[in-house]
C-alpha cells in the first residue's frame, strides 16, 4: 500500500478494521484484491465502494485558496492599487524640493 494514495480510493465494505482497508485505483483494477495483499484478510467475494471523501476535501480546500495570476509579481500582488501607484513615483521628486540643493 502506498502513502498518500494517489487517484480514487476503494474502501472494503466486508473488512470491520478499525483502520479499513483501502486500495488505490491502480490496485483495484488489479488482482491485488486477492487475500493475503498487504496483510488484508479480503476474500475473492468482498465488495468494495468508491471513498470520495478525501476527494472531498481536496477539492473544498482548492476553491479556498486565493487565485493568483502567475504573470503578476508577488510584491505587486500583495500591494493595493493606490500603493502601487506611490511606489512607481518613487524616483519623482517633489515639486517643492527640486530646488534645495542649488544655491542661489
Amino acid at each position: 500500500m502506498m502513502y498518500p494514495m494517489i487517484g480514487k480510493r476503494y474502501r472494503c465494505k466486508d473488512c470491520k478494521e478499525a483502520i479499513g482497508f483501502d486500495l488505490c485505483e491502480a490496485c483495484y483494477n488489479t488482482s491485488s484484491k486477492l487475500p493475503g495483499r498487504f496483510n488484508q484478510q479480503h476474500t475473492p467475494d468482498h465488495k468494495f465502494e468508491l471513498d470520495d471523501t478525501q476527494l472531498l476535501c481536496r477539492i473544498l480546500m482548492f476553491r479556498a485558496m486565493p487565485e493568483v495570476d502567475p504573470q503578476q509579481d508577488v510584491a505587486e500582488a500583495d500591494l493595493p492599487d493606490d500603493d502601487q501607484q506611490e511606489h512607481a513615483n518613487d524616483d519623482h521628486v517633489p515639486e517643492g524640493n527640486q530646488n534645495e540643493d542649488k544655491i542661489l
